[in-house]
This record gives C-alpha cells, sequence and structure tokens, in this order.
C-alpha cells in the first residue's frame, strides 16, 4: 500500500464534506428511544482522528545530533505511515465496524449503501489519506470505499487548517497566558514537576544542547532544556 500512489484515493467521492473525519448514518429511530426521554432520532455519526504509526519526521542524520547513539533505520521514508501503522488502522477500522453494528448504525456485514458512509483526509501529508484509507477498508473490507481529501496544490484544508489559512485568528497574548495558566504560572516549574520523567528519557537518548539550557549553561540534557513561549503566526 505504502507504493500506491495518491491518486489512488482521489478518486473518491466529494459529496459528503466530512480525516479522518468518517461520516456514518443512523439507524436508530425516535421508537428506539427510552420512552421516559424526548423523541430524538440520531442523524449521523461523525468521528475525527489522527492517522496511524509513522517513521521520524527526520532523517537518522538529521537525528543524530539529538543523542550519543544512532538511530535506527526504518523501512519507509521520513514522516511516512509504517506497515504495522496500516495493520493497526485496518484492525481498528473492523472494531468500529462491530461497534456501529452494534448500536444499529451499520449492518453486521456487507457493504453500506451508496452515499451513506464517507471518509475526508487532510492533505498535508501523504500518511493521512493513507490513514484513512486504511481505516475505510477495516471496517468495508472489498467494498472499495475511497477517502477524499482536497487537491494538494491548493494549499492547506480549512477545515483541519483554520489557524494556518487565517479563518482562525490567533491571539498571542491570550494563548500565551492561557499556556502559562495552565503550568501554574511557570513552564520551568512544570518541567522540574517531571524532572524524573525527563531524566529516565536523558538517560536512553543521551541528548545533548548548546541552546536554550537553564542558567544559560553552555550545555545540558532534556530535563535542563530551558522553556520559553515564542507566538507566531500559527501558534505558541
Amino acid at each position: 500500500m505504502m507504493k500506491n500512489d495518491m491518486a489512488g484515493i482521489r478518486r473518491a467521492s466529494y459529496s459528503a464534506s466530512l480525516l479522518l473525519a468518517l461520516v456514518i448514518p443512523a439507524a436508530v429511530s425516535a421508537a428506539d428511544a427510552p420512552s421516559q426521554a424526548p423523541a430524538l432520532t440520531l442523524e449521523k455519526s461523525v468521528f475525527l482522528m489522527r492517522h496511524g504509526a509513522r517513521s521520524p519526521n527526520q532523517t537518522p542524520e538529521q537525528l543524530a545530533p539529538s543523542s550519543r547513539r544512532p538511530w535506527p533505520q526504518w523501512p519507509v521514508g521520513p514522516g511516512e505511515l509504517t506497515e504495522r501503522g496500516i495493520s493497526l488502522l485496518t484492525t481498528l477500522g473492523g472494531y468500529y465496524r462491530q461497534s456501529y453494528a452494534a448500536a444499529g448504525l451499520l449492518p453486521e456485514k456487507g457493504c453500506p449503501e451508496a452515499g451513506t458512509v464517507a471518509a475526508w483526509a487532510d492533505n498535508v501529508v501523504r500518511r493521512v489519506p493513507l490513514s484513512a484509507q486504511a481505516l475505510l477498508d477495516g471496517m468495508f473490507p472489498g467494498c472499495g470505499l475511497q477517502t477524499g481529501f482536497a487537491p494538494q496544490d491548493k494549499g492547506p484544508d480549512p477545515l483541519f487548517n483554520p489557524v494556518e489559512v487565517g479563518l482562525c485568528k490567533l491571539s498571542v497574548p491570550k494563548a500565551s497566558a492561557a499556556i502559562l495558566k495552565a503550568a501554574r504560572g511557570s513552564l520551568d516549574q512544570a518541567a522540574r514537576s517531571e524532572r524524573a520523567s525527563l531524566k529516565a528519557m536523558q538517560d536512553i537518548l543521551q541528548v545533548r544542547s548548546g541552546t536554550r539550557c537553564v542558567n544559560d549553561a553552555p550545555s545540558c540534557g532534556i530535563e535542563d532544556f530551558g522553556n520559553v513561549l515564542e507566538g507566531g503566526k500559527t501558534g505558541v
């Protein structure tokens, strides 16, 4: 599957718009609801999820300065969905099929009616549509359902990237204040509370950095990284 071109995925029905945002029709009527509850009808189910297991986004050569030990070689390129990731997502799709069938939203076997189930993926990187496709294949094996996604030459999909495309304006001061509030006023204090875990990670990776160390030290490991809030166009 990793060798397949994304053009195969692009042959999707764009009529239903919602990564892996998967839209499933409902088959639960008001008569199925408890008698004491108001008459309600479940119209559809939507769930949103991230991509599957991937390789590191950097090459082993790029990661080399971050550790004194050699980084492992991966069978796929940087940031690509792995075969294990495909397998896990396919299994997860089978689970969701059983779960939705038990809730009466889908038949236990067979393919869904045309136009009733749709998957829409972010177009930013190849692993996301491939992840959505693996999930669909696990839910509806042999049905030929295809994942839709926006053309990659048109820029980020606003559905998944509202800040990046300017639809949702980020307030750096408000975002920074919210982060500091969650960190109880100090990023360094939050890091100190996790020092034992950070030290364990440092013992494994043996990272050495010469930038942003606590107390302006010339070199430090993960447990002594300095922390700072920086505001940009897409985040803090």
